[in-house]
């Protein structure tokens, strides 16, 4: 039960991370539009659609910040 519940609050800190970065990433003009679709992360761009796993999607969404602020 403690496994359990201690995965659930990773869980949910990872999706806060997430969103913060997303909405992050969105207010810099970096993407259109983010969201869950499909059991996916969702990131919608000028040119392009992803769907990635959460973490997948936090690593892309960080890096696309990064490279803005070079």
């Amino acid at each position: 039960m403690l496994k359990q519940q201690l995965k659930e609050e990773s869980d949910f800190s990872i999706i806060n991370i997430l969103n913060d970065t997303a909405n992050q990433a969105l207010q810099m003009g970096l993407i259109i539009c983010h969201g869950y679709h499909s059991g996916k992360y969702e990131i919608l761009q000028k040119t392009e659609i992803l769907l990635l796993s959460p973490r997948e999607a936090q690593v892309y969404l960080q890096n696309l910040i990064n490279e803005s602020e070079k």
